[in-house]
């Protein structure tokens, strides 16, 4: 009787075909991707306007004042301590609240960084920005 079921009933294996649903799958993951949106992170800041008469080639950068052992470049032209003096007079009475930028070369003396520091303070400049390197750099 074994061989009479095996006759008319014949063995099938379950199996699932996968092939289909991989593609759904893949649908669903292209649809969700093209329908997603994507949060833009942004800063809120408010920028300043131009004057009127003036634009973006004649606003003035703030005076940089470089000095090394011996010598003092003042917006890089070489100076004396006089000349420098003088012409950051000048500048403090025309703007004074504007900002100088002292940049002090690695060989420096610490003595010889005081002076132009002092001459810096000296022409009525409140606003100091000292720029250095490690002694790494």
């Amino acid at each position: 009787m074994n061989d009479f079921f095996k006759k008319y009933i014949k063995e099938e294996k379950c199996h699932a075909n996968l092939t289909s649903m991989i593609d759904v799958i893949f649908i669903l993951l292209v649809f969700f991707m093209i329908s997603t949106q994507f949060k833009n992170s942004s800063i809120k800041m408010q920028l300043p306007k131009l004057e009127k008469g003036s634009s973006a080639e004649t606003m003035q950068k703030e005076p940089e004042i470089s000095a090394n052992a011996e010598l003092i470049f003042f917006n890089g032209m070489q100076v004396s301590e006089q000349e420098l003096e003088k012409n950051l007079l000048n500048l403090s009475k025309e703007k004074p609240e504007m900002t100088v930028r002292f940049k002090g070369d690695k060989n420096i003396s610490y003595q010889r960084f005081l002076e132009i520091y002092s001459i810096i303070e000296r022409s009525g400049i409140k606003k100091i920005a000292v720029e250095h390197k490690t002694a790494s750099d």
